[in-house]
């Protein structure tokens, strides 16, 4: 049985050139395929890089009430920059009724809420007092939350807006049974000044106790003594 070889090896230099051309056919397609994958990938460091400087300075404001930490009775609007950038032209818009707790100080027209701000560095903060978590004002106060609208801008005039929610709804469990703070204030002031009244006029006479140095001495002399013997007996309850 005869077997018949085909020999794949091109015989002339047509079919060699031919071949050639296909091989540089294949690896320029392939040299292609690699650098557009390659620009991809740099475009895509090269946004995420960006961005990434971006955020380094980039603001952030954020508005939000807070107990005062010196009354602790209190309640503060805080207007913070939260962010590792600088905030320019700062400005607020209202939406509701941003009434103060006391209805001849409303709150969008404090001149910080007014006229706006400049300026606000990273991590720089505002605050100032609306209220407390007592009285009529309070109660109505948590009845009716109301919005307040940021806008700002980066170093590079970038705008960004945010809007925030004002409940005071939050701090109705805060408060303690049994009256409100300064109701329990001028409850003690009156015990004081009771005390001090009875004091005054005598009906409670302070006991005053005089010795003389001979018996200060002595009784010194005897407290030492005391003290001497309960250490022994400590010490005998030790050693048994």
């Amino acid at each position: 049985m005869t077997m018949h070889v085909i020999a794949l090896i091109p015989r002339t230099t047509k079919e060699v050139m031919v071949v050639s051309d296909v091989i540089l056919l294949i690896f320029s397609a392939v040299v292609a395929v690699s650098t557009m994958i390659y620009a991809g990938l740099t475009w895509r460091l090269v946004a995420e890089t960006r961005r990434m400087r971006e955020v380094q300075t980039e603001p952030k404001i954020s508005v939000f009430p807070q107990l005062n930490e010196q009354t602790g009775m209190g309640i503060d609007l805080v207007i913070r920059n939260d962010g590792q950038g600088s905030a320019y032209n700062i400005g607020f818009t209202f939406e509701g009724d941003p009434t103060y707790f006391d209805a001849e100080r409303p709150t969008d027209q404090l001149p910080i809420i007014k006229n706006g701000l400049t300026f606000l560095g990273p991590n720089q903060t505002f605050r100032f007092l609306l209220g407390f978590l007592f009285g009529d004002a309070f109660n109505k106060a948590t009845q009716n939350p109301w919005s307040i609208d940021v806008s700002y801008e980066n170093q590079n005039q970038r705008t960004y807006q945010h809007s925030y929610t004002i409940d005071f709804a939050q701090f109705s469990q805060l408060i303690i049974g049994g009256g409100s703070p300064l109701d329990k204030i001028e409850k003690h002031l009156d015990a004081l000044q009771k005390d001090i009244h009875r004091l005054a006029s005598g009906s409670n006479k302070i006991k005053v106790i005089t010795q003389t140095r001979k018996e200060e001495r002595e009784e010194l002399a005897r407290l030492i003594e005391e003290q001497r013997t309960r250490a022994g007996s400590a010490e005998e309850s030790d050693e048994s």
